[in-house]
């Protein structure tokens, strides 16, 4: 919400810059923005937004604001979604850098997407608000984050290696 407040504002006041500065000389700026900049702002706090359906400024002076959910979903979520028994076996999506432990690390094409360790569910949190996902704790050999289900991969049975004589060496 304030990146787009943000990118808003600099689209607001600059457009207005930009077009002056391409009137005037080479090397000269504009300083124009300053005297805008507070009536942009006024006029964007008293703006209704989509989620609140309110102005900010209206909105800080509520104790409690209710907002619409920002992605609509063509499936059920939350009490309607189909839920993942306890103790089922999972493997998650592996999320940036955790493959290696290094969060800085970029994502190699040869890394793989889901985790190669198995999975028990421990824990399942349903939100009391209706558009809240389901949410998935796992065993404590797996990471402590919460889980959507969309990240989950049930296996339905134990994974079965291949004959040893395919893996030795010939």
């Amino acid at each position: 919400m304030v990146d787009r407040y943000a990118g808003l504002f600099e689209y607001r006041v600059f457009k207005n810059q930009y077009s002056v500065e391409f009137l005037l000389p080479t090397g000269e700026r504009c300083r124009e923005c300053e005297r805008f900049a507070r009536r942009i702002v006024d006029n964007m706090n008293d703006t209704p937004t989509r989620l609140i359906e309110m102005s900010p400024n209206n909105a800080t002076k509520l104790e409690r604001i209710y907002s619409k959910p920002s992605v609509k979903y063509n499936h059920p979520i939350g009490i309607d979604e189909p839920q993942l028994p306890k103790g089922t076996t999972v493997r998650f999506l592996l999320a940036k850098g955790e493959w290696e432990n290094d969060p800085f690390e970029r994502r190699r094409i040869t890394d793989p997407i889901w985790s190669p360790s198995l999975h028990k569910i421990r824990r399942i949190v349903v939100g009391k608000n209706p558009p809240m996902p389901i949410l998935y704790y796992l065993d404590d050999s797996g990471p402590q984050r919460p889980f959507v289900r969309e990240q989950l991969m049930h296996i339905k049975e134990e994974p079965m290696l291949p004959p040893r004589w395919v893996l030795e060496d010939n």
